[in-house]
């Protein structure tokens, strides 16, 4: 078994899982326990080591008939006569020397004819088996062998197909996390049915708004022309009416204060005359006093005033008694 180096585990086999990270940085929230449980569960996704592979002997290579023409053929060690490669007759022009009989005859030794091109060299072979000539070949250019040592992650053709280790069971979720997302759930879901009721009656009415604008634009046109028309009609009454009034010119005072009836006119005319008189003494007892007219002319003056005064007043009380529907305070003299 080997150390497979990854991201939390060095060549040297030291473990740096987040766990030991939060160990020393706070080691008494801290227990073996879950250190084991971490470890367990990164190491299910990341194994630490690996077995070493068994070392895997090469085929062997297949065996080649022809040689690099470079190199010379082997001599073949003294092959009987008729196994030989291109076996002819002696040629005319080389005879054969006789040895006495007591001495037995060299062995005969075949030369071969050359091939134009190109000119294979002659090499022992069955007898059997017949000579073809084969082209060289140059050999396969073999893999460097990688370095183990000098890698950070081995290759996976060297390490051969992975051991297939059983799926880790499914972790149980977190039932405190189970019910925050159920009440998470449900909150959303009453908060969008109470929205989605709220959209649906506002969407209602706008619905009948719009229907209703739609619908009262005809009625508005229609009260609008009415209305104009109405407006030109005042408009030339009223544009008679200022030309009738310009054309009689502008009124008497006294007609235009006037009761409704004659006894009410008779009262604001009697009420008129007292305070006329009334101002007619005062204003000549300042002529007295400014030295304007003597003594005996202002008593006398001022007798028959004030006995047309009286009887003015007089009958002024009278009409005022006699209507009844009119209350006293509201036409009654300074002096009543």
């Amino acid at each position: 078994m080997l150390v497979k180096p990854g991201r939390y585990l060095d060549p040297s086999g030291r473990c740096t899982v987040e766990y030991i990270q939060h160990w020393e940085r706070k080691p008494e929230a801290c227990s073996l326990s879950a250190l084991f449980e971490a470890l367990q569960e990164r190491f299910s996704h990341e194994p630490p080591v690996y077995s070493k592979p068994r070392p895997v002997s090469p085929p062997p290579l297949p065996v080649r008939p022809a040689l690099q023409p470079a190199q010379p053929p082997p001599l073949p060690p003294h092959p009987p006569v008729s196994g030989l490669i291109g076996q002819t007759n002696p040629p005319a022009n080389y005879p054969l020397r006789l040895s006495p009989p007591t001495v037995p005859p060299p062995p005969i030794l075949a030369i071969p004819i050359p091939i134009v091109p190109p000119p294979p060299h002659p090499f022992p072979v069955p007898p059997s088996a017949p000579f073809t000539p084969h082209p060289s070949r140059p050999d396969p250019p073999r893999a460097p062998i990688p370095d183990l040592l000098d890698q950070d992650s081995v290759p996976s053709d060297i390490l051969g197909p992975s051991p297939s280790f059983p799926a880790p069971p499914p972790r149980p979720p977190n039932p405190e996390l189970v019910r925050l997302q159920a009440h998470v759930h449900q909150k959303l879901t009453s908060e969008l049915n109470s929205l989605s009721q709220a959209l649906a009656l506002d969407a209602e009415r706008l619905r009948a708004q719009q229907a209703d604008l739609l619908a009262g634009e005809p009625a508005i046109k229609d009260e609008m022309a009415r209305l104009e028309a109405v407006r030109d009609v005042c408009v030339q009454q009223a544009e008679a009416n200022i030309a009738e009034l310009r054309r009689k010119g502008d009124p008497e005072v006294d007609e235009l204060v006037c009761a409704t009836s004659i006894v009410h006119n008779q009262l604001i005319n009697l009420i008129a005359d007292d305070n006329a008189i009334e101002d007619t003494i005062y204003h000549l007892h300042r002529a007295l006093n400014a030295g304007r007219i003597d003594l005996e002319r202002f008593l006398r003056a001022t007798r028959v005033l004030a006995e047309e005064q009286f009887m003015k007043r007089a009958l002024i009380e009278k009409i005022q008694n006699s209507v009844s529907t009119m209350p006293s305070s509201s036409i009654a003299p300074d002096w009543a």
